[in-house]
């Protein structure tokens, strides 16, 4: 994994001279395992294949967010960090009844400039005799911690959010606006927290249909909601941005760029 803030630091996993998985930025390191963040959490172990995320906020500086074990306890506890220290943890009650019961790092990480971190999980919701468990997307800015989009619900446009597919990444811009792959019905899409971006089977003009959509491609939103995804259109593969309006193809397999 590798991240990138508006300051031109950069953010990578790797392992430090004894050896420990490490969090860097290219000034150093940032956090090891078994170090005591800031506040005082000590973190056991990083999860995941060293994905992270990096903001350039004006109180916090480089705050670098990713995917460890909390020695919580008499146990490890699965939980979102940063160099500060714990964001959001499993077991932690977002309200009544409803508990953070699975944090996963394949859905990878991302933080915003107000320290808000971005995250895939799932939650536990009490129910009489049996709970029940939903797929969802957190944000959560170490203090408080809500689900931003949840499997089962509808989105703010009441697109039906049927299934969310956490290898697909996540991403949030500076208006705490997340986006993320997932299903529509049966079919592949990608989301905001506002609504659907694009979907398998769109028509972007006469000759471009969005023929698929790539998750293992990640996503990336900016500032003004417009989403980047992986995908294909035809026998080719293609690069894509949405507004949630509008689909348009950035680049295709066979094409000749700007620059030749």
């Amino acid at each position: 994994g590798v991240a990138i803030n508006t300051d031109g630091q950069v953010a990578f996993g790797g392992r430090d001279g004894d050896g420990n998985d490490a969090v860097f930025i290219q000034a150093g390191k940032v956090v090891a395992e078994g170090d005591t963040l800031e506040d005082d959490t000590i973190l056991a172990a990083f999860r995941g294949h060293g994905e992270v995320g990096i903001n350039s906020g004006q109180q916090s500086g480089d705050r670098v967010a990713f995917h460890g074990q909390a020695e919580i306890g008499p146990n490890d506890t699965a939980a979102v960090f940063t160099q500060a220290g714990l964001v959001a943890a499993v077991g932690e009650p977002l309200s009544v009844g409803i508990t953070v019961d699975d944090i996963d790092p394949e859905g990878k990480v991302a933080i915003n400039n107000f320290d808000q971190v971005a995250f895939h999980g799932r939650v536990e919701i009490e129910d009489g005799l049996y709970d029940d468990h939903f797929g969802v997307v957190f944000i959560s800015d170490g203090v408080e911690t809500r689900v931003d989009a949840q499997e089962g619900s509808n989105l703010l446009d009441d697109t039906p959010l049927d299934d969310i597919t956490e290898s697909g990444g996540v991403a949030i811009n500076d208006f705490d606006e997340v986006a993320f792959h997932g299903l529509t019905g049966d079919i592949k899409a990608v989301f905001t927290s506002e609504g659907l971006a694009a979907k398998v089977g769109d028509i972007l003009d006469e000759s471009t249909t969005l023929q698929d959509i790539n998750e293992n491609g990640g996503v990336a939103i900016n500032l003004f909601g417009w989403v980047a995804f992986h995908g294909q259109t035809g026998d080719f593969k293609a690069v894509f941005i949405s507004d949630g309006q509008t689909t348009q193809m950035v680049a295709r397999v066979g094409d000749t760029l700007r620059d030749g």
